[in-house]
């Protein structure tokens, strides 16, 4: 269509004294230190700042698959020191009730041991206090012969004899 162009638009200005028409060598010798100019600002500018853009979106896209790589990395992290923690203190509540067990138990018998020891004193006194409540009796029992058999000597004015 630009050929065709090209050839209706010469013959319609032919009559009034002006061509259109391009010069094929003008239009080479422009064409030249464009395509140069092209190919310098390609190989200077356009190669390094779109080699620059890439590094650049390479650094920041890494940077976030790093950061990212990093977080779950802290996760698996914490979530590993969680399930520690979670676990020793399992076995810690594991001990602490075995030992509280094996306490009570010792305290159990130390009371057991205790009341035994008490039960046993307990009935040492009662015989001991038996025994001597027995004697006092006794005693009590004497003196009181002794002092009726006073008092009734000195009522009857002669010795009584038991």
């Amino acid at each position: 269509m630009t050929l065709a162009l090209l050839l209706i638009v010469p013959a319609a200005h032919a009559a009034t004294g002006m061509s259109l028409t391009p010069d094929p060598t003008l239009i080479l010798i422009q064409l030249v230190p464009f395509l140069a100019t092209l190919a310098m600002l390609n190989a200077l500018l356009f190669k390094p700042m779109l080699a620059y853009l890439e590094d650049r979106h390479q650094a920041t896209v890494g940077a976030k698959e790093q950061a990212a790589s990093l977080v779950q990395s802290a996760e698996r992290a914490a979530q590993e020191v969680e399930n520690r923690l979670n676990t020793a203190r399992g076995e810690l509540a594991e001990v602490r009730a075995t030992r509280r067990k094996a306490a009570l138990a010792d305290r159990d018998e130390r009371i057991a041991l205790a009341r035994k020891e008490n039960d046993k004193r307990l009935h040492d006194a009662v015989e001991v206090i038996s025994g001597e409540a027995e004697l006092a009796s006794q005693e009590l029992e004497r003196l009181s012969r002794m002092i009726a058999n006073d008092a009734a000597s000195k009522v009857l004015g002669r010795t009584i004899s038991a």
